[in-house]
């Protein structure tokens, strides 16, 4: 949303090229109902079948409801379909007990991002020689990816497939060899442990979760791959500074 015309543009050529498109925002560029339908229209012109809407206390706090809901309202006119994805603070469903398997944690959040930061103080931890699959995605086979301003096509946010700036979006899916890549094939063969293994990354002795130590292995690895690990904005670095915050 904040590179707007290139991305009604992607629209208007994904719908010639029958492709069906959705986008998952925060909505935080509804400031009015009316506003909303102005945004919603030209998008709605431009060819997108879906809305996503990202709306919790953890965006918006007690503010939360606001946005979504008029963007909704908007959508409706329009014969948008838009859902509400809402996260709650990350909380332990089921602590660790032996014979039951790791703790739980409810609220949906994945451990990524700020989330890997902000969000895991006093949360349970499991030992990091355990942490050997990825369980969210499918990173040998998978069915989507996600398409950024700066042309990388993530797997998993901040993993990059490959750049179509660089060569055209059909190559970049050809030519994915996931066990050949540098992240992906350690991930896939022992998840984030085996990454940690297999470029001796220094780590804790015990994570929140997968998604928690791989997000940390992979901050610690991005001026070694700095292609593939992109964008650096992913992972809360300044593009114009890229080291670990």
């Amino acid at each position: 949303m904040l590179y707007f015309p290139l991305l009604a543009e992607g629209l208007r050529i994904a719908r010639r090229l029958g492709l069906k498109t959705g986008i998952v925002t925060n909505a935080y560029w509804a400031t009015s109902r009316e506003d909303a339908g102005l945004w919603l229209q030209a998008l709605n012109k431009a060819g997108l079948n879906s809305l996503t809407l990202s709306d919790d206390p953890l965006h918006y706090g007690d503010a939360a409801g606001v946005h979504a809901a008029r963007v909704q309202a908007a959508a409706n006119e329009l014969g948008i379909p838009a859902d509400v994805i809402c996260k709650q603070p990350p909380s332990v469903a089921a602590p660790y007990a032996p014979g039951t398997g790791p703790p739980r944690i409810a609220g949906g959040v994945k451990f990524r991002g700020r989330a890997a930061r902000k969000l895991v103080e006093g949360l349970p931890r499991r030992p990091w020689d355990g942490l050997v699959t990825c369980p969210f995605e499918d990173l040998a086979a998978p069915v989507r990816v996600h398409a950024d301003c700066f042309g990388h096509l993530h797997l998993c946010q901040g993993v990059s497939m490959g750049n179509y700036q660089d060569r055209s979006m059909k190559r970049v899916v050809e030519e994915y060899d996931p066990a050949a890549h540098p992240v992906v094939g350690p991930l896939i063969r022992g998840g984030p442990a085996e990454l940690a293994r297999r470029y001796g990354v220094p780590h804790e002795d015990r994570y929140v979760d997968e998604c928690h130590m791989c997000f940390e292995m992979r901050l610690l690895l991005l001026k070694r791959f700095p292609g593939l690990l992109s964008p650096v904005q992913a992972y809360g670095v300044s593009p114009d500074s890229p080291e670990e915050p």
